[in-house]
């Protein structure tokens, strides 16, 4: 019975982006210790959740934010182009009038040496 648990669980659990091998063995222990068998012999978390929400909510909780690896930040989230992606690729400097140049250089896209 334990095994048919175990495997439950394990399944529910791979492919969470846990930081490393250790993480995981942690959420395996704190779970499995609260999954209890229902009337029907079917193991589900304490709370009634089946063991793939309790697997989710297990996840989402912050307090174990610490297991999992972080989301790489992408900054402030706008969509402005690196200075290495001038939208004038293939045209040289010299080739700008001034005003381009004094454009790209307001924006901050001009190409670093």
């Amino acid at each position: 019975m334990e095994l048919t648990r175990d495997k439950d669980l394990l399944d529910a659990l791979k492919g969470l982006p846990f930081r490393n091998e250790k993480a995981s063995q942690s959420a395996f222990k704190e779970l499995v210790d609260e999954l209890v068998q229902d009337d029907d012999g079917n193991w589900r978390h304490k709370s009634g959740a089946s063991i793939r929400d309790a697997v989710k909510a297990y996840q989402k909780d912050e307090d174990n934010a610490y297991l999992f690896k972080v989301k790489a930040s992408t900054g402030t989230g706008d969509n402005q182009k690196k200075p290495s992606e001038v939208d004038n690729k293939g045209k040289s400097l010299f080739e700008m009038s001034q005003a381009e140049v004094l454009k790209l250089a307001a924006e901050g896209k001009l190409p670093r040496r």
